[in-house]
């Protein structure tokens, strides 16, 4: 997982493996606030292009990963990946 930022672009990366699963379905929280699905995504990387909700402030963003199935997420959530995101 990698934030790229730039005068263009302002999004983090998450790279994943299927594993011979249809794809992932993502979930994010922000400064430890509550679970928000992303969606589901079959080819990588899934860019999270969210705004900041305040650019002056340092954000730390936090997602999890389980598999998704004929349209269903199943499975354990993966460990809990963590970047701070800045303006």
């Amino acid at each position: 997982m990698t934030y790229e930022h730039g005068p263009d672009v302002h999004r983090v990366s998450i790279s994943f493996t299927k594993h011979g699963h249809d794809g992932v379905w993502i979930e994010s929280r922000v400064n430890n606030g509550e679970w928000v699905a992303l969606g589901a995504d079959n080819s990588k990387p899934h860019y999270d292009t969210r705004p900041m909700i305040d650019p002056s402030l340092p954000e730390v963003r936090e997602y999890r990963l389980r598999w998704w199935d004929k349209g269903i997420p199943n499975g354990e959530f993966s460990p809990i990946q963590k970047i701070v995101v800045v303006g």
